[in-house]
């Protein structure tokens, strides 16, 4: 396990992907928290709606297309180009810039 791990920490790409991963981990934790303020009850819900609007299909569609188990994180899975983390993570971006400036309204 140790030596699967220092082989995918390998090369610039791997390294950018893993800060990227841990980026985001933290601006979901954000969201989730923005979300609980403004009056979310289902957080899953609400992240599961950000799946649909990036990718076209829910979560466990997705988990499934990726190959993805339950007790895994389907980010994990993803690369740091295209549809993956990069752009998960502007979007995640984008909608604490939303929040700060007062923009999003919450339904």
């Amino acid at each position: 396990m140790a030596e699967a791990f220092r082989q995918y920490l390998q090369g610039c790409e791997n390294v950018e992907r893993v800060q990227t991963r841990e980026e985001l981990s933290t601006q979901e934790k954000s969201l989730g928290a923005i979300a609980s303020r403004a009056g979310v009850l289902d957080f899953p819900l609400f992240q599961n709606a950000g799946y649909r609007g990036m990718y076209c299909m829910n979560l466990s569609q997705l988990r499934q297309l990726k190959g993805v188990s339950v007790d895994r994180s389907v980010l994990d899975f993803m690369g740091s180009e295209g549809a993956g983390l990069g752009d998960r993570l502007k979007r995640l971006l984008g909608h604490r810039e939303y929040n700060r400036k007062g923009w999003m309204k919450w339904v």
